[in-house]
Protein backbone atom coordinates (compact mmCIF):
# COMPACT_ATOMS: atom_id res chain seq x y z
CA UNK A 1 0.00 0.00 0.00
CA UNK A 2 1.26 3.46 -0.87
CA UNK A 3 0.22 6.68 0.86
CA UNK A 4 -0.01 10.14 -0.65
CA UNK A 5 2.11 13.01 0.66
CA UNK A 6 0.85 16.55 0.17
CA UNK A 7 3.57 19.19 0.26
CA UNK A 8 2.94 22.78 1.31
CA UNK A 9 4.17 25.70 -0.72
CA UNK A 10 6.78 26.38 1.96
CA UNK A 11 8.26 22.90 1.49
CA UNK A 12 8.30 23.31 -2.28
CA UNK A 13 10.03 26.69 -1.90
CA UNK A 14 12.64 25.18 0.43
CA UNK A 15 13.32 22.32 -1.99
CA UNK A 16 13.73 24.85 -4.80
CA UNK A 17 16.28 26.77 -2.68
CA UNK A 18 18.25 23.57 -2.05
CA UNK A 19 18.25 22.82 -5.79
CA UNK A 20 19.49 26.32 -6.66
CA UNK A 21 22.19 26.06 -4.00
CA UNK A 22 23.31 22.71 -5.40
CA UNK A 23 22.68 20.89 -2.13
CA UNK A 24 22.06 17.54 -3.80
CA UNK A 25 23.09 15.50 -0.77
CA UNK A 26 20.26 17.03 1.26
CA UNK A 27 17.83 16.62 -1.64
CA UNK A 28 18.62 12.88 -1.77
CA UNK A 29 17.94 12.61 1.96
CA UNK A 30 14.61 14.42 1.54
CA UNK A 31 13.67 12.16 -1.37
CA UNK A 32 14.51 9.07 0.70
CA UNK A 33 12.45 10.36 3.60
CA UNK A 34 9.43 11.04 1.38
CA UNK A 35 9.68 7.57 -0.16
CA UNK A 36 9.82 5.94 3.26
CA UNK A 37 6.83 7.99 4.44
CA UNK A 38 4.81 6.88 1.42
CA UNK A 39 5.48 3.22 2.08
CA UNK A 40 5.66 3.08 5.89
CA UNK A 41 4.32 6.29 7.49
CA UNK A 42 4.57 5.00 11.07
CA UNK A 43 8.08 3.51 10.91
CA UNK A 44 11.29 4.28 9.11
CA UNK A 45 14.54 6.18 9.46
CA UNK A 46 15.16 8.31 12.51
CA UNK A 47 14.94 8.16 16.24
CA UNK A 48 11.81 8.16 18.31
CA UNK A 49 11.61 9.64 21.78
CA UNK A 50 9.76 7.33 24.15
Amino acid sequence: MSFKIELTQRVLDDIEKFEKAGNYRLLRKIQTLFQELKEHPTTGTGETSY
